[in-house]
């Protein structure tokens, strides 16, 4: 007798060695071969004819080839602060994941190489995906809601790493805007792809019984007509009045004592100044002497 064993099933990419082998016997196979074992990939029936002597004897046996695939999809980039599903799910499939979970879906929400054994019957496949996430900047970086007096003094700087683009709800697409009315200021930052979001809201108060002065922490004199000039403002007018501009070592790049003679970012000696922070003494008094002379120090930056 000859047996070639029961109907099974093989692996995709692996073969079947199906031996009839017998002394002194002679062989046909359903291939037409004459050898007494073959190795088989694919399915199908396969047939053997053993001959010796006189005597014939016919065995088969049906090869199945489990041909699943698994496939996690194309690396890719997920948004900080979302989340994506892994789906590995097979037909009568057993998992295990790289971090050793055994569902069929995998939640992610962090980068890293996710990787996945599916075990269907003996054969077991493997996949892995690489995802990347997209850092977002954290949440607030417009400040906390405010108030101000005179609009033209405040400007929004929404100004992030890697931005695409910038969409405020006033229709602007800059990354900082000078704020014009009293009202909720809403910043959509394209950052490869990734919206991030940021709102304050602006509301006016001002005291008219008393002397306040504002001094811009930035200004872009870029020749676009709109925050072109650093200076000092108060709704009172100034009767004693000194401004000195320094750059970060020290030196001295500018000053006036004119209340309305503004720094426009550049000097006698170098012309336009990089773009950089620089730094200030503002003494005043104001002319109603209300207030004793005042000396403020700080930094602007200079954006052009």
């Amino acid at each position: 007798t000859i047996d070639l064993g029961p109907d099974t099933t093989i692996c995709g990419g692996a073969s079947l060695l199906l031996d009839a082998q017998v002394s002194n016997a002679t062989y046909l196979r359903s291939n037409s071969s004459t050898n007494p074992s073959l190795s088989v990939d694919a399915a199908g029936m396969y047939t053997v004819t053993v001959s010796l002597g006189n005597c014939s004897v016919i065995d088969s046996i049906e090869v199945t080839v489990m041909d699943s695939t698994l496939d996690l999809g194309s690396d890719t980039t997920i948004c900080s602060g979302e989340s994506i599903t892994l789906d590995a799910t097979l037909p009568n499939a057993t998992y295990l994941w790289s971090d050793n979970s055994t569902n069929a879906r995998l939640l992610v929400n962090a980068s890293g190489v996710y990787s996945i054994t599916a075990t269907v019957g003996n054969c077991p496949l493997t996949d892995f995906i690489s995802i990347t996430t997209t850092p977002l900047p954290p949440p607030g970086i417009l400040g906390a809601d405010t108030t101000v007096c005179g609009f033209n003094n405040l400007i929004l700087d929404g100004t992030v790493p890697n931005a695409t683009s910038y969409s405020w709800n006033t229709g602007q697409s800059t990354p900082s805007l000078l704020v014009a009315t009293a009202q909720e200021y809403i910043l959509t930052i394209d950052i490869e792809g990734c919206l991030y979001r940021d709102s304050i809201l602006v509301d006016e108060d001002c005291d008219s019984s008393a002397c306040s002065v504002f001094i811009p922490n930035i200004f872009t004199p870029n020749g676009d007509g709109m925050n072109e000039i650093f200076l000092p403002e108060s709704e009172c007018a100034f009767a004693d009045f000194e401004m000195i501009i320094y750059n970060r070592w020290g030196t001295q790049l500018f000053q006036t004592n004119d209340p309305k003679a503004a720094w426009d970012g550049t000097n006698s000696k170098d012309g336009e100044l990089v773009n950089g922070v620089y730094f200030y003494t503002i003494c005043f008094q104001y002319e109603n002497g209300s207030e004793a002379r005042d000396c403020r120090t700080g930094s602007v930056h200079l954006l052009r």
